[in-house]
């Protein structure tokens, strides 16, 4: 054999053992999961949410854990991501009590209840809402309770049926204005008795209360009448232009779910009362 070949067969021979040998530089998951957990805490506390978010994020895809996923709760509450907030802590609570952390998961459901109140909820599929920024290594059966909805931080926007129904303050003013109505019709035919009481006192006594002797107690008998009844016609109809103020407010301004309210500039509204001796002619327009 040629002695130039001989040492050329023993370095290909001792090549893959000594590549083999050669460490790698390139850090497991777990380290730079726990590198990125690390870095992300004093973002935390100089209130940079959004780069400590970003790898507390990429530390869970690396190597779910329990705390990590935790702390990104926390971040998300602290940047006003209340929504997403809220569903990682439900999921931390969740898991943490399936895998016997009873304390990480009282924590856990501590937050989820004191972030409830301000997280504004509609009933919409849990599929058609934004996915949960992380997963956990315990598997976790769809909530219960409504998707949580953040207009603040998503691009969705609750869809709402129209309404087209009155309200109850409307109910309410359409009911006061027609007592109001019906209250200066009254007044305006109580009116129409004081007069024609007033004119059959005249035809009996026209110098009343110097009358005969024989008509003076029907004299009286009218004049008390008249009186009577013109007292009830004022009551009446003030009462009622009272409730019909009153009413055609509570109307007017009563809020609408399926159109947005006019303007109190844009609606008009007149009213008329003519009595008469028979009776009263009512006028509107709104």
């Amino acid at each position: 054999m040629d002695r130039r070949v001989l040492p050329l067969l023993i370095a290909l021979a001792c090549a893959p053992g000594a590549a083999a040998a050669q460490p790698t530089d390139e850090p497991s998951r777990e380290t730079r999961a726990e590198q990125l957990f690390r870095a992300a805490t004093p973002l935390v506390d100089a209130g940079r949410y959004a780069e400590a978010c970003a790898k507390l994020e990429e530390s869970e895809r690396l190597d779910p854990a329990l705390g990590t996923e935790f702390n990104l709760g926390v971040c998300y509450e602290r940047s006003g991501k209340l929504a997403a907030a809220l569903r990682v802590f439900r999921q931390v609570a969740v898991a943490a009590q399936a895998a016997g952390k009873s304390e990480r998961a009282r924590a856990a459901r501590e937050r989820a209840s004191a972030l409830e109140p301000r997280v504004p909820v509609v009933e919409a599929p849990r599929a058609d809402l934004e996915a949960p920024p992380a997963k956990s290594e315990t598997p976790i059966a769809p909530a219960a309770t409504p998707a949580p909805f953040a207009p603040a931080t998503t691009a969705k926007r609750a869809e709402y049926a129209p309404s087209y129904g009155w309200d109850t303050r409307r109910w309410a003013g359409a009911g006061t204005f027609v007592a109001g109505v019906v209250g200066v019709a009254a007044g305006a035919w109580l009116g129409g008795v004081a007069l024609s009481r007033r004119s059959d006192l005249s035809s009996t006594c026209p110098a009343y209360p110097t009358c005969a002797p024989d008509r003076i107690g029907a004299a009286r008998d009218l004049d008390d009448a008249g009186r009577s009844a013109a007292l009830g016609s004022t009551i009446a109809l003030a009462s009622g232009g009272v409730a019909l103020a009153v009413g055609a407010v509570l109307f007017l301004t009563s809020p609408t779910t399926s159109r947005p309210a006019p303007s109190m500039a844009s609606r008009s509204a007149s009213l008329r009362v003519t009595p008469t001796l028979g009776g009263a002619v009512l006028e509107g327009r709104w």
